[in-house]
């Protein structure tokens, strides 16, 4: 090929390549979830639900009132908003109209919100709480008996088994657990670890949901065998604040650091370090990443984060080319 065809050749590879790009959020998000097609954020003043894509917000609703936590059920395109006192259910089959169904009364103040059709799952604050259980299309209210969790436990409905798992984070050492998802929902095991291994403040499970990674960066197995659930699977090397996984192959691991100011990439399943990558500045300001995830068919990264510059803080939605 002729060096100046070449050169026209090579000029329009990269001109093609994916570019990274971002674009400011018109609100301080108060947690942010995905399910790989959309963002969903809510934000406490004014009190919303923001529904984000790629490139743009393209739906917001009210909520009743500020909202603390929130979940959503990719199965039935059900969400859950977890208030002061009351949780919230929306219907999402349309993300561009999604539609509150009802508001119920919890009595307690939600920390972690989990929802599974036909219940949604709140673990309140406070010291010793039961579980609550409130049924979506009744608002009937049960409590786990017999079994209390510590205030500030995390939740998270499990992608493919019949259960929850929980972090209790507020106490040392912190402890790892599993729930029914009946109602009333009840204890169904809890970690032989108790500070063998440091589970953190929050975990992740993995694409296929056999993993589970906490934000301290031990990775245990997720199982329905009780001699293999919780097991020690391997370490990121390094302490962590949000893991998405990629569902194609090879199906690589990305994680923000703990300073938020850049991520990392694990191979899987055997966890080795492949790259770790540095935020690009948004307007001349540093980036902080607070939330990220892989999109559906795991060709980008979304991250959810914010700019401080004197004293002014900016959210972005931050769009990377993934690099597989």
């Amino acid at each position: 090929m002729h060096m100046k065809h070449w050169l026209i050749f090579l000029s329009l590879i990269v001109s093609a390549l994916p570019q990274a790009y971002s674009y400011p959020l018109d609100h301080v998000p108060k947690d942010v979830v995905s399910d790989g097609t959309f963002i969903y954020t809510i934000s406490s003043v004014p009190p919303l639900l923001h529904v984000l894509d790629d490139n743009s917000l393209i739906a917001q609703i009210e909520l009743p009132l500020a909202g603390s936590c929130l979940s959503i059920d990719k199965y039935s395109k059900l969400m859950a908003v977890g208030h002061d006192g009351w949780v919230t259910i929306i219907d999402y089959q349309e993300p561009r109209d999604p539609k509150i169904i009802d508001t119920y009364a919890i009595h307690a103040v939600a920390s972690t919100v989990a929802i599974s059709n036909p219940y949604v799952y709140i673990f309140p604050t406070g010291q010793w709480v039961g579980l609550i259980c409130v049924d979506i299309n009744t608002g009937e209210l049960t409590k786990s008996s017999g079994t209390s969790f510590y205030g500030n436990t995390v939740g998270k409905i499990h992608p493919t088994q019949p259960a929850g798992y929980y972090l209790t984070r507020n106490l040392s050492p912190a402890d790892m657990g599993k729930w029914t998802l009946t109602s009333p929902p009840a204890e169904e095991s809890e970690s032989p670890y108790h500070g063998d291994f440091s589970y953190g403040n929050n975990f992740w499970y993995s694409f296929d949901g056999s993993r589970v990674f906490s934000s301290s960066g031990n990775t245990f197995v997720a199982s329905t065998d009780r001699q293999q659930d919780y097991e020690y699977q391997g370490s990121l090397g390094m302490l962590v604040t949000g893991v998405t996984q990629a569902v194609t192959s090879p199906y690589y691991i990305a994680a923000l650091t703990n300073t938020g100011k850049s991520y990392s990439r694990w191979s899987w399943p055997f966890l080795n370090p492949i790259s770790s990558v540095i935020f690009p500045e948004i307007n001349e300001a540093s980036f902080t990443g607070s939330f990220i995830f892989y999109s559906s068919d795991s060709s980008s990264l979304w991250i959810v984060g914010s700019t401080s510059v004197d004293g002014v803080v900016q959210w972005y939605m931050l769009v990377l080319p993934s690099t597989e």
